[in-house]
């Protein structure tokens, strides 16, 4: 009796089956909906990562761009520092052989210097000799004068007295006229020492000129 009771007919197993079905179909549908509210972020999640690996690509191929011509503007940048290099040797180079050139000016300069110094000395010896040179030419001046004035009253003279008077005049005023000839021949030489001396004052002149 007891087992007769526990045992279920095909109308009772094809009843629990179509309540399975139906609480499976429930729970299908509840876990579609489930399943859909949480893909549905994810989705978005995804398009959204899409979008930004799209940008991100974007991005990159401008980076590229970018980087390509950064490598392009380094090369030029070598290019024109290795010529800058080189222009700044050359640069060296040639300030080197300007100081070179420098010291050398300077030594002659100072060279210069001690060549002026003493044409310096030497004019102001020469302008002494000038200053005392024209003294003596005035002092000469000054006793050819007088001799002049003599020689003069002695031809008037001549002209009124006698022979024997003539004897007495020649024997007193001949030594007169012997320095009157040595006077001349003095003041001759003097002059010629003065053009001498103005011919070297006028080269001595020429060359401080230079100088200058």
């Amino acid at each position: 009796m007891e087992c007769d009771e526990m045992t279920l007919t095909n109308e009772d197993l094809s009843a629990i089956a179509q309540l399975m079905d139906t609480k499976l179909s429930e729970l299908d549908a509840k876990f579609d909906v489930k399943l859909e509210k949480n893909i549905q972020p994810l989705r978005q999640d995804i398009r959204s990562l899409k979008e930004e690996v799209s940008e991100l690509r974007q991005d990159v191929s401008v980076l590229k761009k970018e980087v390509t011509i950064l490598k392009e503007d380094v090369s030029a940048l070598k290019q024109d520092v290795s010529v800058l290099k080189q222009d700044v040797s050359v640069l060296k180079q040639d300030v080197s052989a300007l100081k070179q050139d420098v010291s050398v000016l300077k030594q002659d300069v100072s060279a210069l210097k001690l060549k002026v110094a003493t044409l310096e000395k030497d004019i102001s010896a020469l302008k002494q000799d000038v200053s005392v040179l024209k003294l003596k030419v005035s002092a000469l001046e000054k006793e050819v004068d007088n001799l002049k004035q003599g020689l003069s009253h002695i031809s008037l003279h001549l002209e009124n007295v006698t022979d024997k008077q003539l004897q007495i005049l020649a024997e007193n005023y001949l030594p007169a006229a012997k320095r009157f000839t040595e006077a001349v021949s003095q003041i001759e030489e003097l002059q010629n020492d003065n053009k001498i001396i103005k011919q070297v004052l006028a080269k001595h002149s020429e060359i401080l000129q230079g100088f200058a």
